[in-house]
């Protein structure tokens, strides 16, 4: 170092001038700053608070995607839900095969194979027609009648075939829509609506067809009458009451 006022070199760190006496600067060293220290540790935990905050966030963005995966996996969309209730509903009540007619000129023997197509056997001398289901597809449950044979689809239409040979219209229900179980009956054709509503076509000599008041409806059969199983586990009836078979109150 040099004195500041002669300009003399002197030893590093001397407080005082040796040749002209002039007092020189404090030469004790600068104590560091606390902040100098503290900044590292400050800045430690700063990176800490965002790791935790990232982490956390990755945490509630998984909640949330697991939770919208769940409702969109669990519930289907409501244009969809008539048909969702219709597949339940027919996988339910499905009849893998079924027997109708009287005697030997009209009876007929149906089975429903597991790819949705039908097979039948049985008598064909009147024409009746009632065998021909070679082109049914996607059917989901069957039901043979006196003359007639009705199958439901997977998407709750309903198709039939054979002979309406007294003019009751029992095979028209092309207009049928959101169906989930069916019944094929003497003279007539019943309906369960996924809603829980019941119709009806083809002959009304009992009364057998008379259920458009019927309301909560999960299973139905047809044959003499009609008899209807509610949700809540009573049973309605329409009908002859021949023999007293509709006797169920």
């Amino acid at each position: 170092m040099f004195c500041k006022k002669c300009g003399k070199q002197l030893p590093n760190g001397s407080a005082f001038c040796a040749f002209c006496g002039e007092k020189q600067m404090d030469a004790t060293p600068p104590i560091p700053k606390t902040a100098s220290k503290t900044q590292p540790a400050n800045m430690s935990a700063t990176k800490k608070q965002h790791t935790l905050l990232l982490i956390l966030g990755a945490i509630a963005l998984s909640a949330v995607v697991v939770t919208v995966a769940i409702i969109l996996l669990g519930k289907r969309p409501m244009e969809n839900a008539a048909l969702s209730l219709t597949q339940k509903e027919a996988s339910l009540n499905q009849n893998a095969i079924s027997a109708g007619g009287y005697g030997t000129l009209t009876g007929a023997t149906v089975g429903l194979k597991t790819d949705g197509t039908v097979v039948t056997v049985g008598a064909y001398e009147h024409g009746y027609g009632q065998l021909d289901v070679s082109s049914w597809r996607d059917i989901v449950a069957i039901s043979a009648g006196r003359s007639h044979i009705v199958g439901l689809k997977a998407d709750g239409t309903v198709v039939a075939v054979g002979e309406d040979e007294l003019g009751c219209g029992q095979l028209d229900v092309s207009g049928w829509r959101d169906i989930i179980a069916i019944s094929a009956g003497e003279y007539c054709t019943v309906g369960i609506k996924a809603n829980g509503t019941v119709v009806a076509v083809g002959a009304d000599w009992g009364g057998q067809t008379d259920v458009s008041d019927w309301e909560n409806i999960v299973a139905v059969i047809t044959k003499g009458g009609t008899v209807g199983l509610k949700e809540d586990g009573t049973v309605v009836a329409v009908g002859s009451n021949n023999f007293d078979r509709l006797m169920i109150s």
